[in-house]
């Protein structure tokens, strides 16, 4: 889903530390084995007025020191961020914004079990004379809640005697909010007792919880009147309790699902005065022009107060193709740094493809660390507006992804029970066999289309997730990502688990590109056939003895049928001789093999095919 945004989510008003409801499935341990191209470098904290005191970090603390009054875990100098760790919701680096380097308290790598910490980051003192009455520190940071964890920022003009301190971060969640994200404070009373004497203090304390990173802190004008949209989205999901997926932001709707969107935009008074006035407007440009126009009603936001501003709910109607959303919000006062006035967005609306992803690979997922060699499936979860089949099932590879890697994917019913139950399959499509051209390098959008022997019902009302799996080992998988997932609309499941977890279901926020192709979907000549040769599922599936196996030739061809198992190693073979065009069966008793997964592949001349069986006992 393309997005443009013109600030980053910021944070400064005073609120209660709220504890996070825990979600049904969590983050995936693997997230923090996804690898991304490195943020896009813009300039130092992202500041809109002048700057009266910076610091990057680039080359080490500089100055700023270490207070360490309660247990173990001190703030220091990174360059790669948190120590890798086998906790279920994994930090991430700070996506800094400058070349290398900032400040962490890694409370989930450093920290241990019981122990609190209460730990500081303290600058040299800094003379703000120059400065304005009216300023506000900048910085930027990542940071995502697991329990006891509270964040403070304080300013002391007496030495570090006494402080003036404000919580941020309070009710963050698990899943964290932007990375990086921009922060701003108001420290304008606290600086006004002694302007040449500033010192600056971020202060963490925990109980053995996740950590925080800052980057680029600066001191700069607080303007007057700056209202600013903070985030933007067209749709207004959120994953509650009963798992309704409704509303997912989808970067690509088919025709027959598309529904009403509630726009919406994060708004903040990032001025020293109240706004007045204040409105959100949002205008929708269609394939065939303006499509939508409609403005939130007006409200009034005091100083650095955030508020959320919708608009009438909108329903595409103007056909097959791309929609420009464009957010302004505007009020009485005249906007001393309108540059943050306006966000854009843009989804299409296809003719029977369902995707979330931006449709560019910047990223791939593949499982390494205690993750490896382990079979996983990944995808996305998509919502059934009315009733319609599956044909199959697109994704785009890495070049990671070693060829001749046999890949399949699934569709499952929407996991809404807990993270340690498996979902539940609907149908398997026919396995692929990886090669040199399905592969991508970043920046690549090449995708392939696994199809189901025959297209697969899917109700009105009931969301799917549609994965793509490889039963791992030598057979790794590393699927393409694009673009950033609402919690709980991206999903990784372990079909047999993950050793030392009990959870098997679990999210990721680095979109993965696959797609779910419903009938509607242009070329949808997606057929069993394969340069003439068709192989199709051995029925009954799974077996537990004799199984019977379909194919079908359009021309004359030698024929030869290998059952091997995930390793690769050959367990049956049949050699069948010449057989004319024609659709033919073959029969196999299984009574020998083991319970488990297992693969079997029919050769006709040179055009090979393969598809999974499973064998029960």
């Amino acid at each position: 889903m393309k997005r443009t945004y013109t600030a980053l989510l910021l944070l400064g008003a005073i609120s209660a530390q709220a504890q996070s409801t825990q979600p049904r499935i969590p983050l995936d341990p693997g997230a923090r084995d996804g690898y991304r191209t490195p943020a896009e470098l813009r300039e130092a904290g992202h500041a809109k007025g002048n700057s009266y005191y910076s610091e990057t970090f680039d080359s080490g603390l500089n100055g700023w020191t270490v207070e360490t009054s309660l247990g173990a875990v001190d703030w220091k100098w990174t360059d790669v961020g948190p120590g890798l760790t086998s906790s279920t919701y994994p930090v991430p680096a700070l996506n800094t914004s400058t070349p290398s380097g900032w400040a962490i308290i890694d409370d989930d790598f450093d920290g241990v079990s019981g122990q609190s910490t209460d730990a500081s980051l303290v600058s040299p003192v800094i003379d703000l004379s120059s400065a304005p009455p009216n300023m506000k520190l900048e910085f930027d940071q990542y940071f995502q809640e697991f329990q006891a964890d509270a964040c403070f920022v304080g300013i002391s003009t007496d030495g570090g005697a006494n402080w003036d301190e404000i919580e941020v971060n309070a009710g963050v969640g698990r899943d964290g909010r932007p990375n990086p994200e921009l922060m701003d404070v108001n420290i304008s009373p606290w600086v006004a007792a002694d302007p040449t004497n500033v010192m600056i203090r971020f202060r963490y304390t925990a109980t053995w919880d996740y950590g925080w990173q800052v980057d680029n802190v600066r001191v700069v004008d607080l303007e007057d009147n700056d209202m600013a949209i903070v985030q933007a989205h067209y749709t207004d999901y959120t994953y509650d309790d009963v798992g309704a997926t409704s509303g997912i932001e989808y970067s690509m709707i088919p025709s027959d699902h598309v529904a009403p969107m509630v726009m919406n935009a994060a708004l903040r008074n990032r001025g020293f005065l109240q706004q007045t006035g204040v409105t959100l407007t949002v205008d929708v440009a269609g394939p065939n022009g303006s499509s939508f126009n409609d403005s939130s009603a007006p409200a009034t936001y005091e100083p650095l107060q955030n508020d959320t501003a919708m608009v009438t709910a909108y329903t595409p109607g103007g056909g097959v193709g791309t929609y420009n959303v464009t957010f302004t919000v505007s009020q009485d006062q005249v906007d001393d740094l309108p540059g943050d006035n306006v966000a854009t967005a843009s989804f299409q609306v296809s003719s029977g493809i369902y995707a979330t992803d931006d449709g560019v690979a910047d990223g791939y997922f593949l499982t390494t660390g205690d993750n490896d060699g382990v079979a996983v499936e990944i995808g996305n979860t998509f919502n059934m507006v009315v009733a319609d089949e599956a044909y199959g099932i697109q994704v785009a590879l890495h070049e990671n992804t070693s060829i001749g890697s046999i890949i399949y994917a699934a569709i499952y019913e929407e996991h809404i029970v807990a993270a340690t139950e498996h979902p539940t399959v609907l149908e398997y499509t026919v396995d692929h066999i990886v090669t040199e051209a399905d592969l991508n390098a970043i920046g690549g959008s090449t995708f392939i289309t696994i199809p189901f022997s025959s297209p697969v019902t899917l109700n009105a009302g009931q969301s799917y997730s549609a994965l793509v799996g490889t039963a791992g080992g030598a057979d790794d998988m590393a699927i393409c990502t694009s673009g950033e997932s609402a919690a709980l609309s991206s999903n990784v499941h372990y079909p047999s688990g993950i050793p030392g977890s009990a959870n098997v279901m679990f999210y990721t926020t680095s979109t993965p590109m696959v797609r779910l192709q419903l009938s509607g979907a242009v070329g949808i000549a997606e057929r069993m056939m394969d340069n003439g040769v068709g192989l199709g599922q051995n029925m009954p599936n799974p077996t537990t003895g004799v199984t019977t196996i379909p194919y079908q030739l359009e021309r004359d061809a030698d024929v030869s049928l290998r059952i091997h198992d995930l390793s690769g190693k050959v367990v049956m073979e049949q050699i069948i001789g010449r057989r004319a065009p024609g659709a033919y069966t073959i029969t196999m008793d299984t009574h020998q093999l083991q319970a488990g997964s297992y693969y079997y592949s029919l050769a006709a001349d040179d055009v090979r095919l393969t598809r999974r069986m499973t064998v029960v006992k």
